[in-house]
């Protein structure tokens, strides 16, 4: 993930929670929304902490459909450890009261590790993954799980209907890259939200990739004007 988003959630978290809501494994307030449609099993019953159906289930039991954590079918199916079905149990109990959107999709990567499995969720809306929301679970070898890291933000839908410029110019307008560079940079550029901005939803841009002063580097852009919105600069 792109180093400066750091930089750039600050900003947001001063808009949309208490500094500790984005702390890493800071305990976070319960909310006290209705479960949508999403966030329910097949049977029609809520998944949130003291539901009776979802708790009778043991840890390592995949939930019916995995529906739980997504509405698409991606990364749902059988290829699943058992850590990660762990971990996304734990996550499925706890997205209500994290406030998870409807609209929010959570995709998990496994990163084995020496102490267990982390799981990392990244967040996707309509298919494009927001940058800078992230959700991080550890499953020891026991089973045990822990909450490593959660920077989500309950932030508003993103509008994907606004005018784009194409993405050779928006990278030409960003500046990031010589004119002569344009046409190479732009065609590693693929849309993204950005969760960093400061703006009340996350942003349309574009993830970008290029040889900058001292190496490989990266930026998003804003899709609407090529305002350049983060970058990563290489390191020797």
């Amino acid at each position: 993930m792109i180093d400066d988003l750091v930089v750039f959630r600050q900003t947001v978290e001063a808009r949309f929670a208490s500094p500790a809501l984005a702390r890493e494994g800071a305990p976070l307030r319960r909310s006290s929304r209705r479960v949508s449609q999403e966030a329910q099993n097949p049977d029609g019953e809520p998944v949130v902490a003291g539901a009776s159906s979802f708790l009778k289930r043991t840890q390592n039991e995949e939930p019916p459909g995995a529906s739980l954590l997504l509405p698409s079918d991606i990364d749902r199916g059988p290829a699943r450890s058992k850590a990660r079905v762990v971990a996304d149990n734990y996550v499925a109990e706890r997205r209500s009261s994290w406030g998870v959107r409807e609209y929010h999709e959570l995709r998990g990567e496994e990163y084995p590790g020496p102490m267990g499995t982390e799981v990392r969720y990244k967040v996707y809306q309509d298919g494009l993954e927001v940058m800078g929301l992230e959700l991080r679970v550890e499953v020891d070898s026991a089973g045990a799980t822990a909450e490593t890291g959660n920077n989500y933000l309950p932030m508003g839908r993103a509008d994907l209907s606004q005018p784009e410029l194409a993405p050779d110019e928006a990278v030409r307008r960003s500046g990031i890259v010589e004119e002569t560079d344009v046409a190479s940079a732009a065609m590693s550029a693929h849309r993204v939200l950005f969760a960093g901005s400061g703006s009340d939803e996350p942003e349309v841009g574009f993830s970008v990739s290029f040889d900058g002063d001292t190496g490989a580097s990266s930026a998003i852009v804003r899709a609407a004007d090529g305002q350049p919105l983060a970058r990563n600069f290489a390191r020797r």
